[in-house]
């Protein structure tokens, strides 16, 4: 397997590696790409000469518990201590020592982060925009109960098919890159919603998948 396939494997696969493409820009091709189940999440490794990269790509329902943009300060908080748990690399992932493994770069996105920062910055005109919007609702009920209830029907399924995804992207330095042999991932003692973690693995010698759980978060390279 040549660099080229690994970097085309990064590029490709995953669509956000750190100094090639952005997360962001990716973010709706990865819904395309890769499925949206809960319980279920995906961590694309590649291994080039000393440079290991790794992204995982999870719903928000298995993180936070939910996947609507956040609707309080308590969410707000949620998706918050979520991005600073998942870029604490070494809260994330158990690396062998001998391997001389360094964090060069992190980065999390969250598909709810914008507004997050939009809701708090404007929190208090947002709830009184949304009070008048209230008190001119009641008044329709009140005059056309049944269009409302249809309205508001409609409404809530639109939001029931809300999706988003938190994902990270970590690139490490690896002085000893031949002793990377086995890595062990906590993010199911971090995040308990996760059930299951579906693992791709490229590295100049080899291709591989398999699944992680909680009684098998472990992988070698």
């Amino acid at each position: 397997m040549t660099r080229y396939a690994i970097k085309m494997f990064l590029v490709l696969l995953t669509g956000a590696t750190i100094g090639w493409l952005s997360i962001e820009a990716q973010a709706e091709e990865q819904h395309h790409h890769g499925a949206h189940v809960h319980g279920i999440a995906h961590l694309n490794v590649a291994l080039e000469g000393k440079n290991l990269y790794m992204e995982f790509v999870s719903p928000a329902a298995n993180i936070v518990g939910f996947e609507h943009h956040p609707k309080n300060q308590a969410q707000r908080d949620a998706v918050a201590s979520a991005r600073n748990t998942l870029k604490n690399a070494e809260a994330v992932f158990k690396l062998p020592p001998a391997a001389g493994v360094r964090l060069v770069e992190a980065s999390v996105v969250s598909e709810a982060e914008h507004d997050t920062h939009h809701d708090a910055e404007h929190g208090h005109e947002g709830e009184d925009h949304h009070a008048s919007e209230h008190a001119h609702d009641d008044k329709k009920d009140h005059e056309k109960e049944e269009g409302s209830d249809h309205e508001h029907h409609d409404a809530d399924e639109h939001e029931g098919e809300t999706h988003s995804d938190f994902k990270a992207v970590y690139r490490f330095s690896c002085q000893n890159p031949d002793k990377l042999a086995t890595i062990e991932v906590r993010l199911f003692e971090l995040f308990p919603g996760i059930e299951e973690i579906e693992v791709q693995i490229l590295t100049e010698t080899k291709q591989t998948a398999m699944e992680l759980t909680a009684k098998k978060p472990k992988f070698s390279l």
